[in-house]
């Protein structure tokens, strides 16, 4: 014998609620409010005609650099399957090693990037947020 499911609740809208009132917040020091104005005011600007139009950005080299990683890599491996019949088990086993420790390390530096990136990303978005 199978029991009945009970029917579940409405769901609510997703119109947002008149929430309860906040607490004013509190005024930073005035002597900060200078400080900052005035090193805001020392900044330097670029000025635009030092946009990156006549050189690549560094996220361009970064990647080219990892194209062309790939495409090293992938000449190695290519030349290793042409070569691979005619190794010794010695020389067999030490290019397969080495192949596999490269592509460890390319996974390595691209993660390792992909973990800046992503810290940059966040720390821009809570920049963002808090403004």
């Amino acid at each position: 014998m199978t029991m009945p499911i009970p029917p579940l609740p409405p769901i609510a809208t997703l119109a947002p609620q008149p929430s309860a009132p906040t607490a004013p917040r509190a005024q930073p020091a005035g002597e900060l409010v200078d400080l900052f104005r005035s090193k805001l005011e020392a900044a330097r600007m670029a000025p635009p005609d030092a946009s990156r139009v006549h050189g690549p950005s560094a996220l361009t080299e970064a990647v080219t650099r990892q194209d062309q990683a790939f495409a090293r890599m992938g000449g190695q491996i290519d030349r290793f399957a042409a070569e691979a019949p005619y190794m010794s088990q010695q020389e067999l086993v030490g290019a397969t090693t080495k192949i596999q420790f490269e592509a460890a390390e390319m996974a390595c530096k691209m993660y390792g990037g992909q973990m800046v990136a992503q810290g940059v990303k966040s720390s821009v978005q809570t920049f963002m947020k808090n403004q």
